[in-house]
């Protein structure tokens, strides 16, 4: 099966592969992630009716969103910006606690266009939604927000399950 990209796609993906060799298996399974993003928004924004009701708005923005949040992760990750790219897939985890929020009770998709859903419900839900990423969103707000994850985030990565830095520290630390 072909899987269809838009050029931006397309070259962030092909930029990914050659700078960290990358599996082709892991490539395809993005692709066909954001056509299925892609394919999603499509269905929610043409299905039906003539206009859209104020919940389809809350989650045709949360499809689209998660696009950008997916591919602005990966041009970060391209560029070796490791801060945006936690600040990204940080926001596509909160953007799926969202989404958990919605599956829990549909009703509360308008409330998403108004009222502002504190960071703690979204991490709450997110990890309901999938145990662990709630650890996932911590360890990422210590690389976004000043601490001592930020000012060591280009300098080293940690191996979250052992707990250590895969790359040794700055000399004279």
């Amino acid at each position: 099966m072909q899987v269809k990209l838009i050029p931006y796609e397309r070259r962030v993906l092909e930029s990914l592969e050659s700078k960290f060799q990358l599996e082709g298996e892991i490539i395809v399974g993005i692709a066909f992630s954001l056509e299925a993003l892609r394919a999603s928004f499509e269905r929610v924004v043409h299905d039906g009716e003539v206009e859209f009701r104020q919940g389809r708005v809350a989650v045709a923005g949360f499809i689209n969103h998660a696009h950008h949040l997916l591919i602005g992760g990966f041009n970060a990750l391209d560029q070796r910006n490791g801060p945006v790219w936690a600040a990204c897939f940080r926001g596509l985890i909160e953007t799926f606690g969202a989404c958990v929020l919605i599956r829990e009770k549909p009703g509360c998709a308008p409330k998403f266009l108004g009222d502002r859903i504190k960071a703690g419900q979204l991490r709450a839900a997110a990890e309901r939604g999938c145990p662990g990423l709630g650890g996932d969103i911590d360890r990422l707000n210590n690389i976004v927000h000043p601490a001592s994850g930020a000012v060591f985030a280009g300098f080293r990565a940690v191996d979250a399950a052992a707990g250590q830095s895969l790359l040794r520290r700055i000399p004279g630390r």
